[in-house]
C-alpha cells in the first residue's frame, strides 16, 4: 500500500493574506535587489548551553551603539537585502547596529531546538548579552511586524534591564483561543496560511487543543 502525498497548495482566499503578511515582512527590502549586505555571524550564547544564530550589522565607524535586535523565523539572511527603520542598505551611516536573530528551532538556530522553547526567556538572554558586548552603548530596542512583532511582547514580559523600546507591528501580545476557534470552530483557512508560511507540523499545539484548556490560559 502506498500513501498519496498531496501538496500544500494556498487557497485562493488566503492567497491575498499571504501577500500581503509576506509583504509587512520583508517591506525593509525595498531597495537595489542585485546588491547584499555583508553582515557578521555570531552565535549568542543561551543559559542551557546552546547558541542563537545570529547576523550583526555594524555602521563603518568603530564605537558603542544602540542596538536594534530583530528576532525572526523567516530567515536572519533576508535581512541582508536591507535593514528597516529607513537605513536600507546604507548601514555605515547608521545611528544605531542591528543584530538580526533567527529563532530557536529556524533555519540557523536549528541546532539549539528543544521541545517547548521559551521564546521570552531567549529574548531576554539575547538582550542582556547584546548589552554587555563592545559595540552596544547598553541600550537595546526591538522591532518587527507580525510573528517579529509577537515575540517582542514576550520578550517584553521577562523585563530584560536592558531593553529600552520595543516596537511591535500588527502584532497581538496575546493568542486566544477564539482567534483561532471562534464559536468552538477551527479558522481552517487561518491555519492552512500559518502551514503555508512556516511548513506543516505533526505536533501542532493549536490543532491538538481544539478545546479550551489550560494550554490556552498559559498562552492567554
Amino acid at each position: 500500500m502506498t500513501t498519496k502525498i498531496t501538496p500544500f497548495i494556498p487557497s485562493r482566499k488566503i492567497k491575498p493574506f499571504v501577500g500581503i503578511l509576506l509583504l509587512l515582512v520583508l517591506f525593509p527590502f525595498a531597495g537595489a535587489m542585485g546588491q547584499v549586505l555583508q553582515p557578521q555571524s555570531i552565535d549568542i550564547p543561551m543559559s542551557d548551553g546552546k547558541t542563537l544564530a545570529a547576523d550583526l550589522y555594524l555602521p563603518s565607524q568603530s564605537g558603542s551603539y544602540p542596538v536594534v535586535l530583530i528576532q525572526t523565523p523567516y530567515n536572519k539572511n533576508l535581512f541582508q537585502l536591507g535593514l528597516p527603520l529607513g537605513v536600507g542598505q546604507d548601514i555605515s551611516n547608521s545611528p544605531y547596529a542591528f543584530v538580526v536573530l533567527d529563532w530557536r528551532c529556524f533555519y540557523g538556530s536549528l541546532a539549539a531546538c528543544t521541545l517547548n522553547p521559551d521564546r521570552g526567556q531567549d529574548g531576554y538572554e539575547a538582550v542582556e548579552w547584546i548589552s554587555a558586548q563592545p559595540w552596544c552603548n547598553g541600550k537595546v530596542a526591538t522591532w518587527g511586524p507580525s510573528a517579529l512583532g509577537n515575540i517582542q511582547y514576550q520578550t517584553a514580559r521577562k523585563q530584560p534591564p536592558h531593553l529600552v523600546c520595543a516596537i511591535p507591528i500588527v502584532a497581538s501580545p496575546h493568542t486566544h483561543y477564539h482567534q483561532y476557534y471562534p464559536g468552538g470552530a477551527l479558522r481552517t483557512e487561518y491555519m492552512e496560511t500559518l502551514n503555508f508560511l512556516f511548513g506543516n507540523s505533526s505536533f501542532n499545539p493549536v490543532v491538538n487543543n481544539p478545546i479550551y484548556n489550560f494550554i490556552w490560559i498559559a498562552s492567554e
